[in-house]
């Protein structure tokens, strides 16, 4: 029975040196260590620990495509402690000390993320994400080197929900074996894939590596690993709020928001950008999102910021998009409020009808009741109009 976690826990916090400000930033817990990622691309040092500095084994230099994981494999051959923890500088698991310590004691070998749930399954998004992760080359190579767990592979791809962010408190023996069945494939896609052009893209083998860590959680719980999952608490940066600020009655202005951000590959933000200028169009929102980092890849590479207009080179249904963005989310707005204020057998379908004609899902419509009642019952009522078919 373990007493004290600082003698049985390492917990990596990683950062880099382009990290922002945070407001409320948290204090460490003395089994925490910061490690600056990729220490190999710049001269400049944030924290005494880095994946590079007299580490001969370094893949530092690969942080670029590698993201946190540079950080992960200075972990695999520095830490070892019975446990071994890999955090964010922004980012925790929701999950105190005191259950932790519990959850170790009870005999937990992994402490993960929750499953995130996306609308389609993961091997859905290859025509839309494509561009970002080429679906069929990690699979291939999963194929190659691990083909006793294609099967699972192709399962968990299947469905609509994993892991995210590459955040676990792992055994050692488990953090050893998940490394080692990790890292030669991540090695292998990074030899594959031709090198990305903007700074969020170019994290392909990051992405990979996330959707490698559930499938690896997968096949350690089905062979007997037990695991416990919380939630993901995220600290802001202290500029947080200016990125947030946008016309969002305005298309032009919300298009040239977005292109000042692609300008400073600020990519991880235009979703946000997109998401908070329309909260309900979840749909529309992801479809814009894709189409535009193709588009802005095409404008940035052939550099014609000064003779040529974004809005030139965008796809119509896109350069519209915004235009329909507003008038759906309006629509759908007077047709819930009708059927609050009369709800009958006709509005309500109506009311189905406009959810299918808008193309929105129904948690965006559910995001679009939140603003307009917080009683439960009309909230429970709505649902049951959204999931009962029309006569």
């Amino acid at each position: 029975m373990y007493t004290d976690l600082n003698e049985i826990l390492k917990t990596i916090i990683i950062g880099c040196h382009k990290d922002k400000t945070l407001k409320g930033a948290p204090t460490l817990y003395p089994w925490e260590l910061q490690i600056q990622a990729g220490a190999a691309l710049t001269d400049k040092r944030i924290y005494p620990v880095n994946d590079h500095d007299g580490f001969p084994e370094s893949i530092s230099d690969r942080n670029d495509r590698y993201s946190e994981m540079t950080a992960i494999w200075w972990a695999y051959h520095h830490i070892d402690t019975p446990f071994v923890g890999i955090l964010h500088y922004r980012r925790r698991l929701m999950i105190s000390p005191e259950e932790t310590l519990a959850a170790i004691n009870d005999g937990t070998d992994i402490i993960s993320t929750v499953y995130t749930e996306f609308e389609k399954p993961m091997n859905e998004y290859v025509g839309e994400f494509d561009f970002m992760h080429p679906f069929h080359v990690s699979m291939d190579i999963i194929k190659e080197l691990h083909p006793e767990d294609y099967d699972l592979a192709c399962q968990i791809m299947g469905q609509n929900k994993l892991h995210p962010c590459n955040m676990n408190i792992w055994k050692l023996s488990l953090f050893r074996e998940y490394c080692e069945w990790l890292f030669p494939m991540l090695d292998e896609f990074y030899k594959r894939i031709p090198v990305k052009r903007d700074a969020y893209l170019h994290r392909d083998v990051g992405f990979f590596a996330e959707r490698a860590t559930s499938i690896f959680i997968e096949k350690a719980v089905k062979n007997g690993a037990k695991i416990k999952t919380c939630g993901i608490g995220q600290y802001e940066s202290t500029d947080a709020v200016e990125d947030v600020e946008i016309d969002n009655t305005d298309p032009v202005a919300v298009m040239n928001r977005l292109e000042e951000l692609f300008r400073e590959n600020r990519l991880g933000y235009i979703r946000n950008q997109v998401i908070y200028a329309f909260p309900h169009a979840d749909y529309f929102t992801k479809q814009m999102y894709n189409d535009y980092l193709k588009t802005m890849t095409i404008y940035v590479d052939e550099k014609k910021y000064c003779d040529r207009s974004l809005f030139e080179y965008l796809p119509p249904h896109l350069t519209s998009s915004l235009s329909v963005l507003n008038h759906a989310v309006k629509t759908l707005d007077d047709r819930l409020r009708q059927l609050l204020a009369d709800p009958s057998e006709e509005k309500e379908t109506e009311f189905r009808e406009c959810i299918k004609d808008t193309g929105f899902s129904y948690i965006a419509v559910r995001s679009l009741l939140s603003y307009i009642t917080d009683n439960e019952d009309i909230i429970n009522y709505v649902t049951m109009v959204m999931n009962a078919k029309s006569a």
